[in-house]
């Protein structure tokens, strides 16, 4: 018995040797281990690289007009905070882009195309405006705009705060912003109702002038163009600075409000992002394009932001449009035909 019980244990510490032998060192690793570095983590997708847009421009037809566009080459792209935030003022040839934060650049217009005299640090957020004198009006807002000579040094601000649209053939400035009771007027330095006012009372008797809100103002010359909500309706109401109403849209304008206008020789022009609608002089709706693809020879939407009527009877257009990768660009059109 003894003897076997000695055999049973010998054969114990065999086996128990064996095991611990039979471990192996840490870094001996078998093909078929799989371990957590080895694990692949895929690769997020990549948006394409930025690149500067190559516009084709062309021509669409509107009602009996048509209108076709040249491309103004800006001497190299400029890249803006976001589409719907390039703003423009012409004066002469000279013309002030903003990238809708705190970058205007000053161009020189010959043709179709602009040579850089300056770059200047200048907030313009709200957009921004020029006055017969060549004084440049930026980011006003909730805020008084301020005033810039040519070179970029503020020498002052407007009257009253607000967005601001400046005559450049008389001394009178409209100023309004989103959500306020009132456009007013600034002549002589000095600021004083308008007509239109009393757009946030809920006693009609109050409210003066045929809007019930307020989406865009455009001085153009001795008139000056409002966009809002008539009686449900986004409409268009040309006036003189005196605002004796000369003419009204006669039929709604389309679109999720107006982002730019003008007045012609021939009518008057808007613009809500993609859609442009033209009018005669007496207000007489002639029609609208919501495709500008064929005029503006770019893919996506673009965001149409200013207008400005030329000597020659063109007018220049700037716009917002999206780049492969999401960034913006601002880009500027001579359109002709209206």
């Amino acid at each position: 018995m003894k003897k076997l019980l000695a055999l049973i244990l010998a054969f114990v510490c065999v086996i128990s040797l064996a095991a611990c032998g039979g471990k192996t060192d840490n870094n001996d690793k078998t093909d078929t281990q799989v371990t957590s570095d080895s694990k692949q983590t895929p690769e997020p997708t990549q948006k394409a690289v930025s690149e500067p847009l190559n516009p084709t421009p062309g021509s669409v037809t509107i009602g009996d007009v048509t209108l076709t566009a040249e491309l103004v080459n800006l001497d190299e792209p400029m890249q803006v905070s976001s589409q719907s935030k390039p703003c423009m003022a012409v004066s002469g040839d000279t013309v002030y882009i903003g990238n809708g934060d705190k970058i205007i650049k000053k161009y020189t217009l010959a043709d179709n195309a602009l040579t850089l005299e300056k770059e200047m640090n200048i907030s313009n957020s709200t957009g921004i405006a020029v006055d017969g004198k060549g004084q440049l009006y930026a980011d006003g807002g909730v805020f008084a705009a301020k005033i810039y000579d040519g070179e970029g040094n503020q020498i002052g601000e407007a009257a009253e705060s607000g967005n601001i649209s400046v005559s450049q053939t008389e001394d009178f400035a409209l100023t309004y912003f989103t959500g306020r009771d009132a456009i007013t007027k600034i002549s002589g330095g000095t600021a004083a109702p308008w007509v239109i006012s009393g757009l946030k009372s809920n006693d009609p008797a109050q409210i003066k002038g045929p809007f019930t809100k307020v989406a865009a103002i455009e001085v153009v010359g001795n008139h000056a163009l409002v966009a809002g909500s008539i009686e449900n309706e986004q409409k268009l109401v040309a006036f003189d600075t005196a605002g004796n109403e000369i003419a009204r849209s006669s039929e709604k304008l389309f679109g999720n409000g107006i982002s730019a206008m003008t007045e012609t020789e021939n009518g008057y022009m808007t613009a809500s992002v993609s859609t442009i609608h033209l009018m005669k002089k007496d207000g007489t709706f002639i029609g609208k394009s919501d495709s500008t693809k064929s005029l503006f020879g770019v893919e996506g939407a673009v965001w149409l932001k200013k207008f400005v009527p030329m000597e020659d009877g063109s007018v220049l257009a700037l716009c917002g449009a999206k780049r492969a990768d999401d960034t913006a660009e601002a880009l500027l059109y001579r359109i002709k035909g209206f």
